[in-house]
């Protein structure tokens, strides 16, 4: 029985994976939509507190008219029915943010070269943070979904070590399968995702 539900669990992993790899631009507008749909329930209490108020004891004040709940019911269905308008814009939004932090950096950088000596490593980190925002802005769609991608790539290398672990379970094999488990995580860890 335990290796029943280790093979479902292998299966549904691989699936998962498999899924998230390919169709990560859906997964990306589906949870925008998810988000909408949060903020439009969210705001409908509020306007439902305002029309039917409870009164206790007596108490006949009329609350406020709620303005944060109509704002979080428009900002709700602007998610819902427009997602990859939002999702673009937001991608845009962060592509200009680190191009200009990491131009800030370059100047900060060139502006302290006579106080200490510029070493060629310093300039890596700006490098990266320019190159990786312009990315962003050449391509938002495709880096709003590049960490969706990378999580199905983690379930499906999961899924195979434990198909491996199931297969062969000598002592050896299983140190092996977690080393190699632990160095695909710790770089899918320091990949750098928005």
């Amino acid at each position: 029985m335990k290796h029943v539900s280790t093979l479902l669990r292998i299966l549904c992993l691989t699936l998962i994976g498999g899924l998230l790899v390919y169709s990560s631009q859906t997964m990306t507008t589906l949870i925008v939509q998810i988000v909408g749909g949060m903020f439009l329930f969210s705001g409908m209490l509020p306007l439902l507190g305002y029309f039917f108020p409870r009164y206790s004891q007596g108490a006949t004040f009329r609350p406020l008219f709620p303005i944060m709940g109509i704002g979080s019911i428009l900002f709700g269905a602007l998610l819902l029915l427009k997602p990859v308008l939002f999702v673009t814009a937001l991608m845009y939004l962060l592509g200009f943010i680190l191009v200009m932090v990491s131009i800030n950096q370059f100047l900060s950088f060139f502006a302290s070269r006579n106080t200490a000596p510029l070493r060629w490593w310093l300039f890596l980190l700006p490098f990266c943070l320019f190159a990786l925002g312009m990315y962003v802005l050449l391509s938002p769609l495709e880096s709003a979904s590049l960490p969706f991608t990378l999580l199905g790539a983690g379930c499906i290398v999961y899924g195979i070590s434990e198909l491996f672990r199931l297969l062969c379970p000598s002592p050896g094999c299983i140190r092996l399968l977690q080393s190699v488990a632990s160095h695909v995580q710790g770089c899918l860890y320091r990949f750098p995702v928005l």
